[in-house]
């Protein structure tokens, strides 16, 4: 399963009057839905959201007030997926998702009828394996005394469960050194963190090859930003590549506030592709995390907002209205409640720009087939 905190630690709104509470849940009509998304991309998150659907048919799950099978769920996917290559015009596919879908809308509780939007992204880190002069900073394997109970992560000892040890522990006192858990070393501290938050990421190694670190478990602390702790305290301003730029320069300074941050993530290498916390590979502009208690893996939802355009710089130029279909098969520790929404915008420098640029209000709704 993937964690991963938001920008909106270090960049948050302006204040604004917020409108009248509005219900969680609220089936609209007539609604228009016009898909702006590439193709090819829509259809590949269908067909990855068909195969985790397809493994357990009968499972059921709630969207608002309805309770459906993932069977449903899946005919539903299918659906769209024959909707949209047999109907290339927007009206006449917005007429057919109506015919053949229920819609709910969803909104944050302090916006009537809106959600708010975020947008995250997989690192990518220059990593050796072995520790080298260069790179010192390790990523570690799921350790063997690591428990879960009652939703919640501890250590082993004998037949007791303790809380596990704290980031500060692991990486300033050596909680876990000489256990031969070290799967990768790095040579960017501030990224490592940031790897952490976002829980997963591709490592690039010296012979040329690339893998994929994905979550592999945590250790039971809940998250807390240091950039925002930094921030509050007055160390630094600015926007999400400005602070990180700062942490690398101050990082004697940045560091105890890193471990103020409790938590701590374990990972795995391998081949494959990122992917959500159902297991599902991710796809850039199709894939969101949403709060796991409220929306189910698996289910179709369709966005619309105000999305950044940034240069090469990472300068936000001018905003574009996004409306696509997209799948909801992650989440994150600072994804909470209704009408919240992170963006998958895929991997590397400019999908991170994106990402830091990316914290707005726009409509986000549910697809029920009937």
């Amino acid at each position: 399963m993937r964690f991963r905190s938001v920008v909106i630690a270090l960049t948050l709104l302006a204040a604004t009057a917020f409108a009248a509470p509005a219900p969680a849940w609220e089936e609209v009509v007539g609604l228009r839905f016009e898909e702006r998304g590439d193709t090819r991309g829509l259809l590949l998150a269908l067909d990855r959201q068909a195969a985790h659907l397809a493994k357990s048919p009968g499972t059921a799950v709630r969207i608002g007030n309805s309770r459906v099978t993932h069977r449903q769920l899946l005919h539903g996917v299918r659906t769209l997926q024959r909707l949209v290559m047999e109907y290339p015009d927007p009206t006449a596919l917005s007429d057919q998702v109506n015919a053949h879908f229920r819609v709910y809308r969803t909104s944050h509780p302090e916006r009537a009828g809106k959600a708010h939007f975020t947008a995250y992204y997989d690192s990518v880190l220059e990593a050796s394996p072995v520790r080298t002069g260069a790179f010192q900073y390790p990523l570690y394997a799921r350790p063997g005394d690591l428990a879960e109970k009652n939703g919640r992560s501890w250590r082993k000892v004998g037949e007791a469960l303790v809380p596990y040890h704290t980031r500060r522990e692991i990486e300033e006192g050596g909680a876990l050194a000489g256990r031969g858990l070290e799967i990768a070393w790095v040579a960017d501290y501030v990224e490592l963190h940031y790897l952490h938050i976002q829980g997963s990421g591709r490592l690039h190694f010296p012979d040329g090859s690339v893998k994929t670190a994905h979550f592999s478990g945590t250790n039971g602390y809940p998250f807390q930003s240091a950039a925002k702790l930094m921030i509050d305290a007055g160390l630094t301003s600015g926007g999400y590549l400005a602070v990180k730029q700062w942490m690398r320069e101050h990082l004697d300074v940045a560091t105890p506030y890193f471990w103020r941050n409790s938590r701590f993530i374990f990972f795995r290498l391998s081949d494959e592709e990122p992917s959500g916390a159902a297991g599902i590979p991710l796809t850039p502009g199709r894939t969101i995390a949403t709060d796991k208690s409220i929306y189910p893996s698996g289910a179709i939802a369709f966005v619309r907002y105000s999305a950044p355009v940034i240069d090469d710089a990472g300068k936000v130029t001018s905003t574009v209205m996004t409306s696509r279909f997209v799948t909801d098969n992650d989440t994150g520790v600072a994804i909470v409640g209704p009408g919240r929404a992170d963006l998958y915008v895929g991997t590397g420098a400019k999908a991170e720009m994106l990402a830091g640029a990316t914290n707005t209000f726009g409509e986000m709704y549910y697809l029920i087939p009937r």
